[in-house]
């Protein structure tokens, strides 16, 4: 109860990170730019993580979480190939569409994994069991809040602009 606040906060930041790192990578033409990103991206997460919580994850803890980072980031680039490998090099609609989709998607999987990973060594208790959220859970529904956003900014856009009918004389500046 008492960490809820600060616990929110985290997966926000997880969240938005995943979605950050899944994006970049899929439009990423080249791995190397995977990695880079994946890096950066997964470094700042977890500084964010430890501010969030006010804590730094130790000695130990840093080297598990930066071990956890280096090898998320090593998987982007292996997802790239193996994407590239699986739905070959032709440019099919599925090899343009579906091997950057399955590239930001891993990619994103492993950040959310590295996040979870820092909370856990930055936090000064452990996670309840009942409140602990897994990584396909977290992945499934930022994927899912990414596209409600989407959805939900093309229908401001279609929609009409609504004009105030205030005069402009009543209006206090």
């Amino acid at each position: 109860m008492l960490l809820a606040p600060l616990d929110a906060q985290v997966y926000d930041a997880i969240r938005t990170e995943a979605v950050s790192v899944g994006i970049g990578t899929a439009i990423s033409p080249f791995g190397f730019v995977d990695v880079a990103i994946s890096l950066w991206r997964n470094f700042r997460l977890i500084r964010k993580i430890a501010g969030i919580y006010r804590v730094r994850a130790g000695g130990y803890g840093t080297y598990l979480i930066l071990r956890r980072t280096i090898a998320a980031a090593a998987l982007a680039d292996l997802a790239q190939e193996a994407s590239t490998a699986l739905l070959g090099t032709t440019r099919t609609l599925t090899s343009v569409i579906g091997a950057p989709l399955a590239q930001g998607l891993a990619n994103a999987g492993l950040t959310i994994r590295v996040g979870l990973k820092a909370q856990e060594q930055c936090r000064p208790l452990l996670v309840p069991p009942e409140k602990k959220v897994g990584t396909l859970r977290m992945l499934l529904s930022s994927v899912a809040d990414t596209v409600r956003r989407l959805l939900r900014g093309r229908q401001t856009q279609d929609a009409p602009l609504e004009l105030d009918e205030t005069p402009l004389e009543d209006v206090e500046s």
